[in-house]
């Protein structure tokens, strides 16, 4: 017999047994090792926090000390961006210096001519809107407690009148709080005259030299390190503009809206709650608020409760009519704070430095989101999918 030719094929290997469906790929460690891993990571997550507190709280205490450098600085900074397209176009005809200084003494002399015609007007109207306040509050009162809502007998009805009291006892002091918010932004800068003079000082340099400034730093930087510097100042720049056009634009509409709907309903305290409206919505969120209500108590103690309520379904339809057409027309968008980052601003920073800080607190606190997004990006240049890139 002879051998069968080799074709050189090599056999197939047998099939692997199947796995149990609960055999895992390997013995994994053990318990013991598992929970050493687990409190190692907690244990490095709470270093983290813990530094990250002690860098806050240490921040916050630097910045209390610096605040009476820091308060004028920054109110230059805010008005320096409100005075620089003016500067800019007096730069055309006149020398950067004597741009700064005719802008700077201008915006002073038409100010206190503002203030010397209104105030006298707006100080004898005060008394009225504040009483007004407080008799919009006592009727409010008397409807929640009687017929038909009936509220005064059961808890919630004691609960809504303890709050009304207690609204009622202390309007008075809040309306001239409120009302006074501009009086004591400058009481509180004409008390300190070091504070008036370093902001007129600073403003005057920020606008006649501040484009100097980053070309005079380079020369104590590298190429990398001034390029970005550069960035990252003109995006505070342009945040700080923003914020104030914004501001200003969000201000002056809701005042208008405020007196416009006010003098329809035939208020006569129209022009005080419009002054008041303006005022009020450089502090975000709260203070349109605070002003709604204002307006619609005076109008239903003026006029009568149909007006307020007229005046109060005004004044929500025009926000919102506000929200729609102006709000998406305005610079920044990329810029803005969630608005319940906006109020947590607002009240850490009426709680740190009264009405200043409230006033304050939105411009700082978008000033440090940008600085981290700019540090978050540096760090992680590599673009990501739909994310932001860096040039360098």
């Amino acid at each position: 017999m002879g051998r069968t030719p080799s074709t050189g094929a090599r056999p197939a290997p047998l099939p692997e047994p199947p796995r149990a469906p609960d055999e895992g790929p390997g013995p994994g460690p053990s318990a013991p090792v598992r929970l050493a891993e687990l409190l190692r990571r907690l244990s490095v997550w709470a270093l983290r926090v813990l530094v990250l507190a002690l860098v806050g709280v240490g921040s916050v205490y630097l910045l209390a000390l610096a605040w009476p450098l820091l308060l004028p600085l920054i109110l230059a900074v805010l008005l320096t961006a409100v005075l620089w397209p003016l500067v800019a176009l007096l730069r055309m005809v006149l020398p950067r210096v004597v741009a700064a200084l005719v802008c700077l003494l201008g915006v002073t002399v038409v100010a206190l001519g503002a203030l010397s015609t209104a105030l006298p007007q707006l100080a004898t109207q005060v008394g009225r809107l504040a009483f007004s306040v407080v008799s919009g509050l006592d009727r409010l009162q008397v409807w929640v407690t009687g017929p038909p809502l009936s509220l005064g007998d059961d808890a919630l009805g004691g609960l809504v009148e303890d709050v009304l009291a207690q609204m009622q006892a202390n309007a008075q002091a809040i309306a001239f709080y409120v009302l006074g918010g501009i009086t004591t932004i400058g009481a509180t800068l004409a008390g300190g005259l070091l504070t008036v003079l370093l902001v007129g000082v600073l403003a005057f340099f920020l606008l006649s030299d501040g484009d100097r400034i980053l070309p005079w730093s380079r020369r104590w930087l590298d190429e990398t390190s001034a390029r970005r510097a550069a960035a990252l100042a003109h995006q505070l720049w342009t945040g700080t503009q923003h914020y104030v056009v914004e501001r200003t634009a969000t201000a002056g509409a809701g005042a208008v809206l405020v007196g416009v709907a006010l003098l329809l309903a035939g208020v006569p305290l129209w022009l005080p709650v419009a002054v008041l409206a303006f005022a009020a919505a450089w502090v975000p969120v709260v203070g349109a608020a605070a002003v709604g209500v204002v307006a619609v108590l005076v109008a239903a103690v003026t006029v009568d409760v149909g007006t307020g309520l007229a005046v109060a379904t005004v004044l929500v339809l025009g926000q919102l009519l506000l929200g729609v057409l102006l709000a998406p027309r305005l610079p920044g968008r990329p810029t803005r704070l969630h608005p319940a980052v906006v109020l947590a601003a607002v009240v850490v920073g009426l709680s740190l430095s009264g009405l200043v800080g409230a006033l304050l607190a939105v411009p700082l606190t978008t000033a440090v989101v940008t600085v981290l997004r700019f540090l978050r990006r540096s760090l992680d240049p590599v673009p990501r999918p739909g994310g932001p890139t860096i040039s360098w």
